[in-house]
């Protein structure tokens, strides 16, 4: 399959990092690489002739692993982040490793017949920091952090998938609507497409006999924490601590705890309907498809046997925490440790807090006590972000006083709750750069927990700073998506399939329950986005739900395979 419609490189020269290359026949695009194992990540980047694949969805390389242990490899095209692929190659085998392209913003014509999309249905998609594949110019390979050495056969490069154009005349005569009475696209079928009522219900009662087989681990505390391992201080909340060199949160009972969570466990999804009426066969009774969705599915009262079923999901795929953004509703029910959130940009419309300003003061501490009211003295709270992915200054003097209003304000307000920092956006830390990495000595100064919001494939690069206070560091985002279940767009990072990206899910986790500072990874989002998009265009295949309630079988195995034996594999540090 790899040998069909092979690229002809041309101009081929290699840089190479801890590694060694042969290139061997064909115009230099096959090639033997050997990674070495004193760099963190070894590389290889393969400079060419710029191709122009702009008429396909992105690009694949046949990678063949020569060796006796399991290859996680890693691939970046032009040496842009956002354009990213990874695999997972046993021992003798060969297989893809594909990389999907991240465009610029669609043609005028495109944008003004699907406006606020980020994913279209000719299969493009847009994000910020894109890259032309029609200048298509390096490949970088690279492991991350191998024990040993590691050597590759690459079979080949080539294009990936064509776009599926859609004419004028296709549009203009009967393409429209394309979105069906369940928020699902019209123009294409897949597995676990609903088509009915009926289906809804059928797949309701098939879960209930998945979550009876699978009731949750077993050696879980009610918190979520690890009967199983040591004991520590019951202080009746939850907190950090620091056992034979590992950071852990501490459950309100003194089990270790490690936060595997999901966000936004909520049910409203908008989108914008004003001026798109065409795009939908109906629109939802509630303007809303997840919720209407929700009530085809339960029933008039489907909003408690949703709530219920929020936290038996959870327990059951070996996740314990209800992260950022989730439906007060839900946590309030305490049967799943939570965390709470505050924005405080949004008082005086600033990107970067106006710290200098007596009323932003004033309103962080009254915001805080309202809160902290309802949650400091509630033993399933895990903590509180304040602020997420903040933007507008690189002054550390800013920066500063900012974490030291923020933190003193958390700790008089809510004195039994952890900070969890504000959800630094730096996604290549630690190669960010020296003011990053001064935001990130800061935080750690104030914060009880650094907190990142980290688009990655694998944490395996992740090391403290020099010089930083040690604490304690969680994952306040990730995700991997694939376009193969019904949406347009993979969102941040993504995979070619649900397979692939029950991998990638697999290969995120494993590699941060080893690393000795991060003590949890949260999950964004419960459900898919819609098709149609939020409010800022992603329509991104997210979810552990689809837009119809459907849990992706692929992603729940993976996770239960993860969080069933998450303490044990952290406290022995992995394999």
């Amino acid at each position: 399959m790899i040998r069909d419609n092979l690229c002809q490189l041309t101009n081929v020269r290699a840089a190479c990092k801890d590694a060694s290359i042969r290139m061997t026949g064909f115009a230099g695009w096959q090639a033997e690489i050997e990674f070495g194992f004193d760099d963190v990540t070894p590389d290889v980047t393969l400079h060419f002739g710029p191709l122009d694949l702009q008429a396909y969805q992105g690009l694949t390389i046949g990678v063949e692993n020569l060796g006796a242990k399991p290859l996680k490899l890693y691939a970046m095209l032009n040496n842009n982040f956002w354009n990213h692929g990874f695999t997972a190659v046993a021992p003798g085998e060969t297989g893809p490793l594909t990389v999907l392209f991240i465009r610029p913003r669609q043609s005028r014509e495109m944008d003004g017949y699907f406006k606020g999309m980020n994913g279209l249905p000719d299969g493009s998609m847009v994000l910020w920091n894109p890259i032309d594949p029609s200048e298509i110019h390096s490949l970088r390979l690279y492991v991350m952090k191998p024990r040993e050495s590691q050597a590759i056969r690459i079979h080949g490069i080539s294009p990936y998938q064509l776009l599926q154009p859609l004419s004028k005349e296709r549009l203009d005569n009967g393409y429209f609507p394309f979105i069906d009475e369940y928020g699902q696209f019209i123009h294409k079928d897949w597995p676990g497409k609903s088509e009915s009522d009926a289906d809804l219900i059928r797949r309701r009662e098939q879960e209930a006999l998945s979550l009876k087989t699978h009731p949750g681990a077993e050696e879980w505390s009610r918190y979520g924490g690890w009967l199983a391992g040591p004991r520590l201080d019951a202080t009746g909340h939850f907190r950090v601590e620091k056992v034979d060199g590992k950071w852990w949160f501490i459950d309100p009972e003194g089990h270790l705890f490690w936060s595997h969570g999901v966000c936004c466990v909520r049910f409203d999804q908008k989108t914008a309907i004003e001026g798109r009426e065409h795009y939908f066969r109906r629109i939802p009774e509630m303007q809303d498809f997840r919720m209407e969705n929700l009530r085809r599915k339960y029933g008039e009262d489907w909003k408690n046997r949703s709530r219920s079923l929020a936290h038996a999901r959870l327990r059951s795929w070996g996740l314990n925490t209800l992260a950022n953004h989730s439906q007060e509703d839900i946590y309030d029910m305490r049967q799943t440790p939570y965390t709470i959130w505050l924005e405080t940009r949004s008082w005086l419309k600033r990107k970067f807090p106006d710290v200098g300003n007596p009323i932003w003061r004033q309103q962080l501490r009254d915001r805080l006590h309202e809160l902290g009211a309802k949650v400091n003295d509630d033993p399933w709270c895990l903590g509180v972000f304040v602020d997420n992915e903040i933007h507008g200054s690189t002054d550390p003097v800013l920066w500063e006083t900012y974490f030291q209003l923020v933190s003193a304000a958390v700790k008089e307000a809510m004195p039994s709750k952890l900070y969890l920092g504000c959800r630094l956006d730096h996604h290549r830390y630690p190669h960010e750069g020296a003011e990053a990495d001064a935001i990130v000595r800061l935080s750690a100064k104030y914060c009880d927990v650094v907190s990142f919001n980290f688009y990655k494939y694998s944490l395996k690069d992740f090391v403290w700073l020099d010089g930083a206070e040690d604490k304690p560091a969680l994952i306040g985002e990730f995700h991997i998506g694939a376009p193969d279940r019904g949406l347009p767009h993979t969102g941040l990072k993504g995979a070619v399939d649900q397979e692939h990206r029950a991998e990638a899910y697999k290969e995120y986790v494993l590699s941060s329950l080893v690393n000795p500072h991060l003590i949890g990874t949260h999950w964004f989002q419960y459900s898919d986005q819609l098709y149609t998009g939020r409010f800022d265009g992603e329509n991104y295949q997210i979810g552990f739900v689809d837009i119809c309630d459907r849990p992706y079988p692929e992603l729940v195995d993976a996770c239960r395979s993860v969080g069933y034996g998450m303490y044990a594999y952290r406290y022995g540090a992995g394999d």
